[in-house]
């Protein structure tokens, strides 16, 4: 989570809020990211190391693309 929290304040994003929660039986899928965008978009990702907080901050958090590969479960679409 540090890497993430060094990254989004590196890049200047002004716009990103972080909330740190721990949830129970998720320990084999630590560490996992909730980005909850401002349309109520929610995009989970899971087993992050270093190189993958990058990537998502880089490209979801900074860009405003989804790293679909990095992605869990299934997204809800909005219509």
């Amino acid at each position: 989570m540090k890497t993430m929290l060094d990254e989004i304040e590196k890049r200047g994003l002004d716009d990103v809020e972080v909330h740190v929660t721990r949830r129970a039986r998720v320990e084999d899928i630590e560490p996992v990211v909730l980005v909850e965008e401002a349309g109520g978009e929610k995009t989970t990702y899971a087993q992050l190391d270093t190189e993958k907080a990058k990537k998502i901050v880089a490209e979801h958090l900074q860009k405003g693309r989804k790293v679909d590969n990095l992605a869990v479960g299934k997204q809800k679409k909005t219509e």
